[in-house]
């Protein structure tokens, strides 16, 4: 932004044209109150959507200060985390939906007024707890609240519950260790919660309670999060996406998602997970994502992922056994069943019995000889075995085998042998 600056001495303002890259002018009239400038009115002299202003010193707005603004988003910026004072009249004729507040430690006077055309409050590395944990009361009538990179190390019980209207709730980069008991409580009609990249070392039994109508839930990059209690999803019958990635989590309970009854998306992926026991996913009929993508899975009970009907399960670089072992698949209906990286160079007898997947990912694992055993029962439309150092098969080593494709690149085998592999003529094989 490229900045004019015109003092006008006869009336002791200071008058600040800024022009952005569009030619959109904006002029903002200061005074001066003791030593902290006041920022008095502005004049928006053409209309842009987004108007962000930047501020290098501490600064008081002043009565009905946006009142000429017409732009849909008022940003604030502060480049030295100086002091901004929102007054009992500060936004008063404020007709932005969205105010964004950055890197500005927050003074707000408990007679401030708020417009309620104000929906969506953005307060990004304003590190004032006190501030923040009363902004629900003096903003209720929010629809969106965005707290990121802050310091709020405890959410307290009922601290959004003045909120009834709020349907998007962000508290990303916050060094929260602690949500309270019923600290959700009251948010009724609350959409999305995004809890991610916080301390967070457990979630506790009830903690969203209240959240019935909650469809999107980010609890991820909680480097510390190491155990969730059985009942901590209690009550949440709406929701479609948990987000569990980048966590440090151990077990999975049976019974933990049972109430999650319109779940579409588990992620789990990138966590310490090292069993997954049978029945943690039975009640969960909806699950059509279940990602378990670089955990630490040493073993799978068997029907474990019975009666899923799923477009992905991906165990990508989670497993850490060498064998894939007999039954783990049983009545499990898949699209895409991913399986790469995992360092597998075993397939026990009866592996993929009971399995219906349109694709099979064992790409870059350590089959390096191909016998019967491997894939006998498995029905498949494509089966991709790229990079595993494949150096031999042996006859009939796909005689029980139904499949359309089978993608060889990246492994030594040069040339193509349908009917010693005990394959049809009909089945497409890709060698490089």
């Amino acid at each position: 932004m490229k900045t004019l600056i015109t003092i006008l001495p006869l009336l002791s303002v200071l008058v600040v044209r800024a022009n952005n890259d569009n030619g959109t002018t904006v002029e903002l009239f200061y005074g001066l109150r003791e030593t902290t400038p006041v920022l008095e009115s502005t004049l928006q002299r053409k209309w842009i959507n987004d108007l962000n202003l930047n501020f290098k010193s501490s600064l008081i707005i002043g009565p009905s200060a946006f009142q000429n603004i017409t732009s849909e988003l008022i940003g604030l910026t502060f480049t030295n985390s100086n002091t901004l004072w929102l007054e009992g009249e500060s936004l008063i004729g404020l007709k932005a939906k969205t105010l964004y507040i950055n890197k500005a430690t927050i003074n707000l006077t408990d007679n401030l007024v708020v417009p309620t055309t104000l929906k969506v409050l953005t307060l990004d590395a304003c590190e004032t707890p006190s501030t923040l944990l009363g902004i629900p009361r003096l903003f209720p009538d929010l629809e969106e609240l965005h707290l990121y990179d802050n310091n709020l190390p405890v959410i307290g019980t009922k601290a959004f519950a003045t909120m009834k209207n709020l349907k998007r709730l962000g508290l990303v980069l916050n060094r929260i260790t602690t949500l309270e008991p019923g600290c959700f409580k009251g948010l009724n009609e609350l959409l999305v919660l995004n809890l991610s990249n916080n301390r967070l070392t457990s979630l506790p039994a009830g903690v969203f309670n209240g959240l019935s109508k909650l469809k999107h839930l980010y609890v991820d990059n909680c480097e510390d999060l190491k155990h969730i209690d059985i009942n901590a999803f209690r009550g949440m019958s709406s929701l479609r996406e948990l987000w569990l990635q980048n966590n440090a989590l151990e077990t999975l309970q049976v019974g933990m998602f049972d109430e999650l009854r319109t779940l579409g998306a588990l992620l789990l992926e990138s966590n310490n997970i090292t069993h997954v026991p049978k029945g943690v996913f039975n009640k969960v009929k909806t699950l059509r994502v279940i990602s378990l993508k670089n955990a630490m899975i040493s073993s799978i009970e068997p029907n474990a992922f019975s009666v899923l009907n799923l477009e992905s399960l991906d165990l990508s670089g989670g497993m850490r056994q060498r064998a894939l072992e007999s039954g783990i698949f049983t009545g499990l209906t898949v699209e895409d069943l991913h399986l790469r990286g995992n360092g597998i160079q075993e397939i026990k007898p009866h592996a993929w019995d009971g399995l219906f997947a349109e694709t099979v990912n064992l790409n870059s694992n350590n089959l390096t000889k191909i016998v019967p055993e491997y894939f006998a029962g498995l029905n498949t439309s494509t089966l991709y075995l790229l990079a595993n150092g494949i150096t031999e098969i042996t006859p009939n080593a796909f005689g029980n085998t139904q499949v359309k494709e089978i993608d060889f690149r990246n492994n030594s085998i040069k040339t193509i042998e349908k009917a010693t592999w005990g394959l049809p003529e009909s089945v497409r094989i890709t060698i490089e």
